[in-house]
């Protein structure tokens, strides 16, 4: 019996430790329904490299993950080829709060997926003409991740970094209709 009491004692221990270790997520894949807000930006400010009032941090990856790749360079399960766009909340930070700085800071998340779905609708073409060599995709992704940054840098000197709302408008609405011209080509979480 003194066994059983103290099995059961770790393990509600156990349960209620796992419970409250629930930590938020360190990468957010972008999602329309649920834009960014300052409860994201977790990033440590390091006051002495601060350049803004904010820093995004995103990625666009290719996935899966475990991709696999012959002696050939072809990509044994190339019909699964993708990518994801994410958010890193632990990178970005976020160091004076209002509302247009949030906007600007949506932006630059919203131009990597219009990017991200620029490189779908590119490795479907690869896709529909079996195209398998690995080199092939990486070129796709590689000339689309360098578009994105010259778009980052086009919208960053137009807006001032957000401090224009005029240009930061026209900017929100110019990446929105291109995301919803290439909605074909989103991820559905």
């Amino acid at each position: 019996m003194k066994q059983f009491f103290l099995q059961f004692i770790f393990c509600l221990y156990g349960f209620l430790a796992l419970s409250q270790n629930n930590p938020e997520p360190i990468l957010i894949l972008w999602n329309e329904q649920k834009p960014l807000t300052w409860e994201n930006f977790r990033g440590e400010v390091k006051e002495d490299e601060i350049i803004g009032d904010a820093e995004t941090v995103y990625s666009i990856e290719i996935i899966p993950t475990d991709i696999l790749v012959d002696e050939d360079d072809n990509i044994v399960n190339y019909e699964d080829l993708s990518v994801a766009t994410y958010f890193h909340t632990d990178r970005s930070w976020v160091y004076d709060r209002n509302t247009q700085l949030l906007k600007y800071q949506r932006l630059k998340f919203d131009i990597a997926e219009l990017h991200a779905r620029l490189m779908r609708k590119e490795f479907q073409k690869l896709k529909d003409y079996k195209t398998t060599g690995f080199n092939d995709y990486q070129r796709v992704y590689t000339v689309y991740w360098n578009k994105c940054r010259e778009m980052q840098r086009e919208s960053n000197s137009d807006t001032h970094r957000g401090l224009n709302a005029d240009a930061l408008v026209t900017w929100e609405d110019k990446v929105y209709a291109e995301l919803q011209l290439l909605e074909a080509y989103s991820l559905h979480p």
